[in-house]
């Protein structure tokens, strides 16, 4: 269920401002960024890829940073695992 909510997260953050936005101000930026220690290596790339799209926004961008997401995604580039880098 959890990989679900994470794409539809994904896909409703691509290309919709508007919707980065109320994702956003959902809390969702927080939770997905507290979520990532504790998923598989697939969710993490999900996840991953539903923060780029958050991150096209610049207060979202804010976000990201003031919840440890620099380091959070900084930790999954230095991991051994290459499908995360």
């Amino acid at each position: 269920m959890l990989k679900y909510v994470i794409c539809i997260i994904r896909n409703l953050a691509c290309n919709n401002d508007k919707n980065r936005l109320l994702i956003a101000d959902a809390g969702a930026i927080k939770l997905l960024l507290e979520l990532m220690p504790f998923v598989s290596v697939k969710l993490r790339q999900k996840l991953a890829g539903a923060l780029q799209n958050l991150a096209t926004n610049r207060a979202n961008r804010h976000q990201i940073s003031i919840h440890g997401g620099v380091a959070v995604l900084v930790s999954l580039i230095q991991t051994d695992d290459l499908k995360l880098q």
